[in-house]
């Protein structure tokens, strides 16, 4: 399930959508309830070459928006799947 996120397969799966709070609150991208695009864009930069984090920076300060809902899992899972739904050309999620 978690290789189709890549492919923009976004299923209904409680245990793939928890699987992107656990990255997200692992790379420090995501607490108290929201994501935080400061983080996730000082992370981009620190973590890939310009020419990747610049299409992705777009993408993720576009979805970082998105209303938080009342489970963390379904929030970041929404904010991959807008993230991918805006550019999945340049789409990246470990």
């Amino acid at each position: 399930a978690v290789a189709g996120i890549q492919k923009g397969e976004f299923p209904d799966d409680k245990a793939l959508k928890c699987y992107t709070l656990c990255i997200m609150k692992t790379m420090r991208t995501f607490k108290n309830g929201r994501i935080d695009e400061g983080m996730m864009i000082k992370q981009m930069d620190l973590m890939m070459p310009p020419e990747m984090a610049e299409p992705l920076k777009v993408s993720a300060s576009k979805c970082a928006g998105i209303p938080p809902t009342e489970d963390d899992c379904e929030t970041t899972y929404q904010f991959v799947k807008c993230s991918y739904e805006t550019d999945s050309e340049h789409f990246f999620f470990p």
